[in-house]
C-alpha cells in the first residue's frame, strides 16, 4: 500500500490539469483494488471459519469498496477525455508521425508546453 501511494504522490509533481486528476483517479482505483482484494480474501476465511456475524460485515465492506471504484471509474470517463483534450492542446498527441513519417506514441507524462510560435516552425 506504501508504494501505491508513493506512486500517487510522484504524480503530484510530474502532472497537472485534468492529466493530474486522471492519474489521482488511477492511484485512487488501485487503492480499491487492494483493498476489495484484502477483503475478498478475508471473507473467504470468515467464511471457511463459519464467522457468519463477520462474514456480513466484511462482505458489506467488500461491496462499499466495489461501489467506490464503481464511481471512480464513472468519473474517469469525463476526466479521462478531458486530459486527452488537454493533452493535445499542449501539441503532443497520443499518436503522431516524426519528420520522417514514422509514427510515434508519446508518453503520457505531461510534457513542457512549447509555444504556439515554436510549434508552427
Amino acid at each position: 500500500m506504501e508504494g501505491i501511494l508513493k506512486e500517487g504522490a510522484e504524480g503530484l509533481e510530474e502532472f497537472e490539469g485534468s492529466v493530474l486528476d486522471a492519474a489521482m483517479i488511477a492511484s485512487a482505483q488501485r487503492v480499491e483494488h487492494y483493498e476489495m482484494a484484502a477483503y475478498g480474501t478475508v471473507c473467504a476465511f470468515a467464511e471457511l471459519l463459519e464467522r457468519n456475524d463477520d462474514l456480513g460485515l466484511l462482505k458489506e465492506t467488500l461491496e462499499e469498496e466495489k461501489k467506490a471504484d464503481e464511481k471512480l471509474t464513472q468519473i474517469s470517463e469525463t476526466v479521462n477525455q478531458n486530459a486527452m483534450d488537454e493533452f493535445s492542446e499542449d501539441g503532443e498527441r497520443a499518436e503522431s508521425t516524426d519528420e520522417e513519417g514514422t509514427e510515434q506514441r508519446s508518453s503520457n507524462r505531461k510534457q513542457p508546453s512549447r509555444s504556439r510560435k515554436s510549434r508552427a516552425a
